[in-house]
């Protein structure tokens, strides 16, 4: 019997999304894993269908990714790449930086330190965009 038999384990609480001069902040808390990675796709599915194809997710809280959040994640930066816009991943935690790492995707997504750092750049390509 495991340790953790019978232990409720956190997940993707909640989400909260700000949307500011067209570049939207998703703020993730908890583990996003194969029981919740669901939910982070329908979320930014929904931010894509609106057209908001410069995406900032704070990782800031998330204790836990597994390779099914990853591919969450991977989905959008692609839609985001295809129409010329960006998903920057801030504020990642070791746990989180060392699944990146073992999935090979830690060279894939663009990482920034905090969400000031990410809103900069990505004002910088919607001025140069004339967006």
């Amino acid at each position: 019997m495991s340790g953790m038999e019978g232990m409720a384990l956190p997940v993707v609480e909640e989400f909260q999304i700000d949307v500011e001069e067209g570049i939207a902040i998703l703020a993730l808390n908890g583990w996003l894993d194969f029981r919740t990675y669901e939910e982070l796709e329908a979320a930014l599915d929904e931010l894509l269908r609106a057209g908001c194809y410069r995406v900032i997710v704070d990782m800031g809280k998330v204790e836990y990714i597994s390779s099914a959040g990853a591919g969450s994640l991977m989905n959008a930066f692609s839609q985001c790449a295809g129409h010329q816009g960006r998903l920057v991943l801030v504020n990642l935690t070791p746990s989180v930086l060392e699944v990146l790492e073992v999935l090979n995707l830690n060279g894939v997504f663009q990482t920034m330190p905090d969400i000031e750092s990410a809103l900069a750049a990505l004002r910088t390509d919607l001025s140069a965009s004339g967006h």
